[in-house]
């Protein structure tokens, strides 16, 4: 080979190993921005135009009920469903940031009539199927009944299971939206056991019963026929 053929060879190989070199830094800091980005950017982009439309959906349900509160949804992850899921869990509940149990309860009570049995505050509840501690999304069952599939088991049952079921947070909030587009109650003949318990490791339930929505609590071994869970897809299943 002759030295200039060589030179030519040898131009052409810097040329091209300076070319590659730009393009791997521009995937490094395409990389480095990405990262830097929270994860939940990533589900906001790739909402559905139904997702988008369920979103508004809640952004106007706490317009309308909690005025006061400054809800920002933009960053919530929708939960994947499987496609069988997609058949049977087509209502969405979306939690907003910074709402206690004590305050969803509370605008029950200004909506229709509602007791607290329990005899505690609501906020002392612990969910023994976990929930993102900010605002966060889960895809539940549209039926006024608790789920009959999960009928006769207990909490105590349901915990060792890992039921991945309505929290209390996630009662209420299906209560108030279900009211709010009905005007009317969930669970008029059944009860939703919830995965959350009181102070003293008693589940708390909720219901329609005798023309009031109501909280109250049971023996975390008690079980029944007319007492179900209320089954949920979430973006991570729950555990203690």
């Amino acid at each position: 080979m002759d030295r200039k053929m060589f030179e030519a060879g040898a131009n052409k190989a810097y040329n091209e190993a300076h070319d590659l070199n730009d393009e791997l830094s521009k995937i490094e800091k395409r990389a480095a921005e990405i990262k830097g980005k929270p994860e939940s950017e990533s589900f906001k982009k790739e909402r559905t135009a139904a997702e988008k439309e369920k979103i508004a959906e809640w952004e106007n349900f706490y317009k309308k009920y909690f005025p006061d509160k400054a809800v920002d949804l933009s960053m919530v992850e929708i939960p994947q469903r499987t496609a069988e899921e997609e058949k049977e869990f087509t209502r969405l509940i979306v939690r907003a940031e910074d709402l206690s149990n004590e305050e969803l309860f509370k605008k029950c009570a200004e909506l229709f009539p509602s007791v607290n049995h329990t005899g505690e505050n609501l906020d002392v509840a612990k969910d023994f199927m976990r929930r993102p501690s900010g605002s966060y999304a889960v895809w539940v069952r549209d039926v006024e009944a608790a789920d009959k599939k999960h009928k006769n088991k207990s909490a105590d049952m349901a915990e060792k299971e890992k039921l991945n079921a309505e929290t209390l947070t996630d009662r209420l909030l299906h209560e108030l939206k279900y009211f709010s587009e009905t005007g009317d109650h969930l669970d008029k003949k059944t009860g939703t056991f919830t995965v959350s318990r009181i102070s003293d490791g008693h589940v708390l339930h909720a219901s329609w019963y005798t023309g009031n929505f109501r909280v109250d609590w049971y023996n975390s071994d008690y079980r029944d026929d007319n007492w179900c869970f209320r089954q949920v897809v979430s973006s991570a299943e729950g555990g203690k």
